[in-house]
């Protein structure tokens, strides 16, 4: 396994407001942010870890990947040209894991949760830059392409109609 534990965070108070939707609800919520971003930003420790895994007894809707079976039609069709796969976990950290703001704040927590979620996709980021720097990988895939959902936050690719046709059969 190899860890990264030197991932920069980068937060911007209006890309939060955006995701969060609150453009324009005043001087309020532009300070509540900032207040959480600052937080973050002195606190948050993200961090991820990889392996390299490799990908047997490709059958039917089934494979291995190190001697563990998955039966998926998605992942079987996903990777079929793949012999090579890194497993991996990622985080936004304990540390920012652990900040909480007063019960009953929805709005506030929600804010937070908002800046964890973009921690730990920053974490991912840096994790797939490592890996194509260090392998040269070339396939990429995001479930997102099989998702008709349009204003997913969390979307990293468009919705490919043909491609989730052909990995889920009608839809």
């Amino acid at each position: 396994m190899e860890v990264l534990d030197s991932i920069p965070v980068e937060l911007d108070k209006d890309r939060v407001i955006q995701i969060l939707r609150l453009g324009g609800k005043g001087e309020q919520i532009e300070n509540m942010v900032q207040e959480l971003i600052y937080v973050a930003l002195n606190t948050a420790r993200p961090k991820a870890m990889y392996t390299v895994s490799y990908v047997n007894n490709k059958n039917g809707d089934s494979l291995e990947i190190d001697g563990i079976k998955f039966t998926s039609r998605v992942l079987r069709a996903n990777l079929d040209q793949v012999e090579r796969v890194f497993p991996y976990i990622a985080t936004c950290g304990q540390e920012l894991g652990e900040v909480t703001v007063p019960s009953g704040d929805m709005l506030r927590a929600l804010c937070l949760d908002t800046i964890k979620g973009m921690t730990l996709a920053m974490a991912i980021g840096c994790l797939s830059d490592h890996i194509r720097r260090k392998y040269a990988t070339e396939i990429r895939f995001e479930s997102c392409q099989l998702c008709p959902r349009e204003k997913c936050i969390g979307r990293r690719a468009q919705y490919d109609p043909y491609l989730a046709r052909k990995y889920l059969g009608n839809t």
